[in-house]
């Protein structure tokens, strides 16, 4: 068999036919460049079997997207082309980074990712705030002309530059001995700059054609196409730059690319990813190239991926432990809390986002004793493991506890999940369903609607996450954290992490030794479910009951209450509600949590109908 190249396009795969099968797939993921040449030249020498599957992030969309955006679009049509691992991602670049959230994906998923390959991707990008010229506002002359300025700062097409996106639009030259500092035309690009806030942008880019300074990809382009290329070079700016990668435990292979005669690889380009990952899961790989043009480069380059993916199949092939069962497929989400008298149904309990089991602890003490009661914690939030990628995963990952639990009782289990913890109890629930043992109640604690224009599943970027996070902490501990919002966006990524880290302290919610490793699982399992969204597959019959929050800002939080019980009453017919006193976060601690454990309590003993208890409780309350 000969390799083969794949272009994937609006999710349609051109079949190989010398390999159908997945065991010698590799996605190759484009980011600025798109160059299918680059994924065709390094495909021509990965040497027999191998099929190459080129896909592109297209950032097309309405908001400025996020990296997070831009891979869960491209795991899904992998999927599609793939349903199961193990997985072969690669990627130039920008392509790398996007390929490392790709896998970071797919572990949340408990897939297997067998190859991770990083061609010349620094984190410089991620690591700094967006420059004022990548932004999509800047008018579109001026963007193109920072692009062309690009080409003509010192050291040319072979520079080691640390800035990735500099060495992409470098690399479209593809081995023009100028680099695109050919200037037929005799124009200054320093003086294009200077004129591209008054001329209109037809002419700044026949100024541009003329002079010879465009990549050769370009110079055929229309206006109009010109205009769409550099609108995607802006989304990707904004992706990229609002980007932070966190921490795997899966071999990565780094492919430094120099040209000939130039020094090995800068130990300190391979540092930003070791500090991403394990001990020892980085693997420096130098490619000694003829020159750092894609066509230059291609040859060595393919012929490096082609040994690490040999590497990687002679050790599946002998039983490797790490290919076959990756971290996460291992972790424990169960946690006991408290053993309960015999014949007391289990109760299940599933924290919300960036939250642990602990936050249960004040409703365990505060119900009767007699009560098992079971938490079940959510992955990641060690700053190692990735957390669960979207609610069936998480689902697939608790359901065998429960299962276990009420096989052990006898009985179904009691659930209550908190906030997002709210939609892994629903999905619990109708899996439990679908296998003729529903859950003895279902009770979900201040959770918007399932597919509702709520504020989960949206886009976030980094510095989103930790401004929802540090007002969520201030409203669960009553404590201010001192970050303001315009300091906080303006920050370059360290000083972002300073401020959480330092309010945190302030705040007295870590201990003052405490090192950012400790604050970085919190950031990281709250950010994916943010951005998580979640469309119930089946609808849920049995009873339920929604626990609404009665002091929260319901305008501030857009939640109207009649509105979130239609949205849910959608997946759950039967679904009662309940206000309870509180806030979203203090409703299940001293002095609230009181209150809800006695109205749960008188709930599920009520013959199984939390429905009439509801109704009954929500007098009771409404006359203290």
């Amino acid at each position: 068999m000969s390799s083969a190249l794949s272009i994937v396009d609006d999710g349609a795969a051109v079949a190989a036919p010398e390999d159908r099968s997945y065991a010698h797939r590799v996605f190759w993921i484009a980011g600025y460049a798109r160059s299918s040449d680059g994924a065709r030249r390094v495909s021509e020498h990965l040497g027999a079997g191998w099929r190459v599957c080129e896909l592109d992030a297209d950032p097309s969309c309405d908001a400025p997207p996020t990296v997070e955006w831009l891979a869960a679009r491209l795991l899904e049509r992998i999927v599609a082309l793939q349903p199961r691992g193990p997985y072969r991602l690669a990627g130039w670049a920008s392509g790398g980074l996007l390929a490392y959230e790709v896998a970071t994906q797919l572990a949340g998923r408990d897939e297997t990712v067998a190859f991770l390959g990083i061609a010349d991707a620094s984190l410089s990008t991620a690591d700094a705030a967006a420059r004022p010229g990548h932004a999509a506002d800047v008018p579109a002359g001026e963007r193109l002309v920072e692009l062309v300025a690009e080409s003509n700062a010192t050291g040319g097409v072979v520079a080691r530059s640390r800035d990735m996106r500099r060495a992409e639009w470098l690399r479209l030259f593809d081995g023009e001995a100028d680099g695109g500092q050919a200037n037929g035309g005799g124009i200054d690009p320093r003086e294009l700059i200077a004129d591209a806030a008054t001329s209109d942008f037809a002419e700044i880019a026949s100024r541009c054609r003329d002079a010879g300074l465009l990549p050769p990809g370009l110079r055929g382009l229309s206006d109009a196409q010109l205009l769409r290329w550099l609108d995607r070079w802006a989304a990707l700016d904004h992706a990229f730059a609002h980007y932070e990668p966190f921490s795997l435990s899966m071999p990565v292979h780094w492919f430094e690319l120099r040209s000939a005669g130039a020094a090995a690889a800068l130990p300190d380009l391979a540092d930003g990813w070791a500090a991403r990952l394990e001990p020892g899961e980085i693997r420096v790989v130098d490619v000694p190239a003829r020159h750092a043009s894609v066509g230059g480069a291609a040859p060595a380059l393919g012929r490096a991926i082609a040994h690490a993916l040999q590497d990687e199949r002679r050790a599946a092939a002998g039983g490797g432990e790490q290919n076959a069962h990756p971290p996460e497929a291992s972790y424990s989400p169960h946690l006991p809390i408290q053993r309960g008298a015999p014949g007391r149904r289990p109760v299940v309990l599933i924290p919300g986002a960036g939250d642990n089991v602990a936050t249960f602890l004040p409703f365990t003490i505060a119900a009767e004793p007699g009560w098992p009661m079971h938490g079940l914690q959510p992955r990641g939030l060690d700053g190692v493991l990735a957390p669960y990628a979207s609610v069936d995963a998480a689902a697939t990952a608790y359901l065998p506890v429960v299962e276990r639990l009420t096989a052990d009782a006898r009985a179904p289990v009691h659930l209550i999940g908190h906030s997002f913890g709210g939609w892994v109890a629903m999905e619990i629930a109708c899996r439990l369903q679908a296998i003729g043992r529903p859950p003895a109640s279902l009770t979900i604690v201040d959770t918007e609607a399932p597919a509702s224009a709520g504020r989960l599943g949206r886009q976030y970027t980094f510095a989103s996450v930790v401004w929802n996070l540090a007002r969520a902490l201030e409203q669960a501990t009553g404590r201010p954290l001192g970050i303001e919002r315009d300091a906080l966006f303006r920050a370059d990524r360290r000083g972002q992490w300073a401020m959480l880290h330092r309010g945190m302290v302030d705040a007295r919610i870590i201990r003052s030794g405490a090192g950012l490793h400790d604050v970085q699982g919190i950031v990281r399992t709250y950010g994916t479910a943010l951005r998580t969204a979640y469309r119930p597959a089946d609808v849920y019959a049995g009873c339920a009951t929604l626990v609404l929050a009665a002091d929260g800002d319901d305008a501030e939080r857009g939640f109207v209450p009649d509105d979130v019980l239609s949205g849910w009453r959608r997946f759950a017919p039967r679904m009662a509600m309940w206000r309870c006193p509180g806030n979203h976060y203090t409703m299940i601690r001293p002095p609230h949590v009181e209150r809800f454990a006695q109205w749960w309590q008188q709930a599920v003993r009520s013959d199984g109908d939390p429905a009439a208890a509801a109704a009954g409780a929500a007098l009771g309350l409404a006359s203290n």
